[in-house]
């Protein structure tokens, strides 16, 4: 995109004729003919062209299949719109009238087919009421009234003398139930006299229990009181005898913990001392063992010395060897550049004239040469077996330092893990002599220490030569210490067990006597119980005699005592007489209740057999009269609904009292109204009549008029409701007609102005269509793009001919065929044969050639970039270049060389220094001061490499 805004180029053509490295016009120049119009076609762009070519090809089978789609959607629309549109609107507008036509016949036949039916229907629906009304009157209904009047009177006098008889009967048991209630309420009913009775026949024979019963438990808490202030007495002497005990069960249980204390400790002193023993020993293994790593490193140390020195003094060989045979080379070098220079040649490095008594240096003899280079290899050969050697003896000494360390590491370790073992074992011994102190045989200490101490010295101390002390039992030198720990656990024991025995016989004795005595107590607690038991038990039935007795009349439970255990045998039969005489006079009052509630109960059920007779003999008959008559006026009501005056017509209303004279009245009022309904009835049914005659006269001359439809009959029953059907489905034809015409007209006018677009489209596709084709089949090499290559090749040659006559002075210049032509000779031959600086120039022609014709086509070029091809370019052949380069800058055109050359640097106006370090490239425009230091390096490199 840079590329593009700033040369107003895209990066294919920059790199085309933008950027002309030398490389690229070189293969043009030597080329085949084949291989050079590929490279030509590049050069001028014609891919640009052919990608034209295939992109048309493209666009025209794009272009095919639009086609086709358009064609194909423009044939399904009609091939005149406005026509279609105006012939469907035609179409419509006449089915509309005829669905107009037949709309308006069938709503008139409709009508008439309506007015005939209900013509008939009132004449029909009239003669039924008038025949109903006929059929629902009632005749005889006086005769049958008069026979129920006398039946009424009967009934209604046996009635009142049942009434008198009840009313006896009810007064009678109201004040017998009055006496009866009274006495209930005193506590003398029949149930409460019968209870009564009950509890007096065991009144007495409870009291004299009762009281034997009180006398008993009297005397029993008396014995249990005695027999526990024994028990506690017992209980004192018992707890005092155990509280002298716990002092001996308390020694008892300090000694059994003291002997598991001391055998806790015994046991971490011995596992002290067996520990404390192998760590002396290994003390006295690992000095061993450190003394042999010192004696080795010592011993690799002086080994190093003489490796050393000679590999010093190989590395001196190594170093004059080299450098005897970099002189030698280093002459050759030097012989061979300036054999190939002549006096006044320019200087390679310097690019100065050679001065006139220049002679070239004699080089080195090859046996000189092969004798510095066995040296050579014999002085590498030597320095690496002496470096080789030293580098394992530097290795030897490093593992033995580490060995020594690692030795030394394990003595001290080995020392301290000593020193701790014995420290924990006399801290071990100490431990238990504290805690033997208390026993009959205690534990020294201090001799057990000094005996340790001894014995781990002797293990721990290696023998004279370095080695570690002979493998002998360090046991017998501990045994003392073993025998003292295992005295003092037996004694500890021993103590423990015997004050235990003693314990164990003193708890067993009293725990014994303590059992005794539970057993007396729980003895005692029972018969307290028990006799805790008889008094809730006697305290609750003398309850249960004195709520019985409270339960008694009041009349009665004044002849007992206030007290229930105090009543006799005499109290007791002096009050059941007292009950049995008050039970007869109740039963008397019960009796005469009861006969008086029989006398209402037959007078009760004479009524009913009187009501069920009224019913059956009066009411039942008089009701079906009623119904009847109901009916009656049912049917008189109907038949006014049939006539057109009926609300002013009164009917007669039913008797809101169901007596025998409103009945009578009712039917006077009914028969009335029936002669006159049916007058007017008859004049109802014959009007009906007529008028329906006259409907079916019209129906059948507007039938006449619609003979025209399809399978309408006119001669048929009008009346029928399937006689429209005909007309009823020409109609829905003509409906739905109507809409697929309005329908086709809306479509087509719908399709006008698509389908204008789809002819302008379809015409306006097939010219581009043909455009293509004919870019596709001229955009060939055979036809355009040969024609196009020729012309610029001829082009460029006569540019790139002037520029390289130019640049060589008039010697040279390019044929038709690319072949180089000799200005002086007029002789053509093949670019191969150039020098390599002429063959750059040329390649060079070429570059500028192709960056003008660009620049004459199309826009102005004003950059040219040249990538290297300078260095085979003697001094005046690469002024001629640099001067038409010149004259391509002065142009108003900048000219960018890429170039490695000094002397190229030197002859243009600004340098861009480019240079690679470590972390990337970077570049900079040099300063006037900086090009002067470049030529001067330049320079002095150039004389340096001379005097090699």
């Amino acid at each position: 995109l840079r590329i593009k805004a700033i040369l107003q180029m895209g990066y294919d053509t920059f790199l085309r004729v933008g950027l002309l490295p030398q490389g690229k016009f070189d293969r043009l120049l030597v080329a085949a003919p084949k291989e050079r119009s590929t490279r030509l076609r590049e050069l001028f762009g014609a891919e640009s062209l052919e990608s034209v070519q295939q992109m048309a090809a493209r666009r025209r089978e794009a272009l095919k299949d639009l086609l086709v789609d358009a064609r194909a959607k423009r044939e399904s629309m009609p091939a005149d719109p406005e026509r279609a549109a105006e012939e469907a609107g035609a179409a419509a507008d006449a089915a509309e009238a005829r669905a107009e036509r037949l709309s308006t016949a069938v709503d008139r036949i409709t009508g008439l087919q309506k007015e005939i039916s209900e013509a008939r229907t009132a004449a029909e629906k009239t003669a039924a009421a008038r025949t109903t009304l006929s059929a629902r009157t009632v005749t005889g209904a006086d005769t049958a009234l008069d026979a129920l009047e006398a039946v009424a009177a009967d009934i209604a006098a046996r009635r009142d003398a049942l009434d008198d008889r009840d009313a006896q009967a009810r007064a009678q048991e109201s004040e017998l139930t009055d006496a009866i209630t009274a006495a209930e309420a005193e506590g003398e009913g029949p149930s409460d006299l019968t209870k009564a009775a009950v509890i007096l026949q065991t009144l007495a024979e409870h009291a004299t229990e009762h009281r034997s019963e009180r006398d008993r438990i009297a005397e029993l808490t008396g014995q249990l009181a005695g027999e526990r202030e024994d028990i506690t007495t017992t209980e004192a002497d018992l707890a005092e005898r155990v509280a002298h005990t716990k002092p001996l069960a308390e020694a008892a249980r300090a000694a059994s913990q003291a002997s598991r204390e001391i055998r806790i400790r015994a046991s971490a002193a011995r596992t002290a001392l067996t520990t404390a023993l192998p760590t002396a020993r290994r003390v006295a293994d690992t000095a061993s063992a450190e003394a042999t790593a010192v004696s080795e490193h010592r011993s690799a140390r002086d080994d190093l010395g003489p490796l050393e020195t000679a590999t010093a003094a190989a590395d001196k060989a190594l170093a004059a060897a080299e450098k005897h045979l970099e002189a030698h080379r280093l002459r050759n070098r030097a012989a061979a550049v300036a054999a190939e220079l002549q006096p006044g040649d320019d200087c390679l490095v310097c690019h100065r004239q050679l001065p006139a008594d220049f002679a070239p240096a004699s080089t080195t003899d090859t046996a000189e040469l092969t004798t510095a280079k066995t040296q050579l290899d014999e002085a590498k050969a030597v320095r690496e077996e002496a470096v080789e050697r030293l580098a394992e003896a530097r290795a030897t000494v490093t593992e033995a330092e580490k060995t020594v360390l690692a030795r030394q590491k394990d003595h001290r370790d080995t020392q301290q893990k000593a020193r701790k073992a014995i420290a924990e074992a006399v801290s071990a011994f100490e431990d238990l002599e504290s805690l033997a102190a208390g026993t009959g045989r205690g534990f020294e200490a201090e001799p057990a220490s000094a005996t340790l101490t001894a014995a781990t010295t002797a293990l721990a101390t290696p023998t004279t030569d370095g080695a570690a002390q002979p493998q002998e039992r360090p046991e017998q030198n501990t045994a003392p210490i073993t025998d003292a720990i295992a005295a003092c656990e037996q004694t500890a024991d021993d103590h423990a067990e015997n004050l235990k025995t003693e314990e164990h016989r003193l708890t067993a004795r009293l725990e014994a006597e303590h059992k005794a005595l539970e057993r007396r107590k729980e003895a005692h607690r029972r018969a307290v119980d028990d006799a805790a038991t008889a008094s809730k038990r006697h305290a609750r039935a003398a309850a249960r005699t004195t709520a019985d007795l409270h339960v008694l009349p009041t009349r009665i439970r004044a002849i007992l005592p206030d007290e229930a255990i105090d009543v006799t045998a005499d109290e007791t039969s002096a009050a059941a007489a007292a009950v049995a005489t008050r039970q007869a006079e109740t039963q008397e009052l019960l009796d005469r209740r009861e006969a008086a509630r029989a006398e209402k109960t037959s007078v009760l059920a004479q009524q009913r057999a009187l009501d069920q007779e009224a019913r059956t003999g009066l009411e039942r008959p008089l009701n079906e009269l009623r119904g009847n008559l109901d009916a009656w006026a049912h049917a008189a009501t109907q038949a006014v609904a049939h006539l057109d005056d009926a609300s002013n017509h009164r009917m007669p209303q039913a008797p809101t009292e169901p007596g025998i004279a409103e009945v009578r009245q009712f039917v006077v009022e009914l028969s009335a109204v029936t002669l006159m309904l049916d007058d007017q009835l008859t004049e109802r049914a014959t009007t009906a009549t007529e008028r329906a005659n006259t409907a079916a006269t019209s129906l059948g001359e507007h039938a006449a008029a619609l003979c025209d439809v399809e399978d309408f009959a006119s001669a048929a029953d009008l009346t029928a409701p399937s006689a429209l059907h005909p007309l009823v489905t020409a109609a829905a034809h003509a409906n739905r007609e109507i809409e697929e015409q309005r329908q086709k007209q809306q479509k087509a006018l719908d399709t006008i102005k698509p389908a204008a677009d789809l002819d302008f489209a379809i015409a306006a596709g097939k010219a581009r269509y043909e455009a293509l084709e004919v870019l596709r089949t001229e955009l060939v090499d055979a036809k355009f793009l040969g024609h196009l290559t020729t012309l610029r090749t001829h082009a460029l040659l006569g540019v790139a001919s002037d520029l390289l006559q130019h640049m060589t002075e008039g010697r040279f210049g390019f044929a038709d065929t690319f072949d180089i032509v000799s200005r002086s000779s007029g002789v053509n031959h093949h670019p191969n044969r150039l020098s390599g600086g002429e063959k750059f120039l040329a390649s060079l022609a070429l570059a500028l050639a192709l960056a003008e014709l660009h620049s004459r086509n199309g826009s102005s070029l004003g950059s040219l970039f040249l990538d290297e091809g300078f260095a085979a370019l003697d001094t005046t052949t690469l002024d001629s270049a640099l001067d038409v380069l010149r004259a391509q800058a002065g142009g108003n055109r900048l000219v960018m060389v890429i170039s490695h050359l000094h002397a190229v640097a030197e002859a243009v106006d600004e340098v861009l220094w480019v240079e690679r370090t470590p972390a990337g490239s970077s570049a900079h425009w040099l300063t006037s001061a900086e090009r002067d230091d470049l030529v001067q390096a330049d320079l002095a490199s150039g004389l340096q490499e001379l005097a090699r």
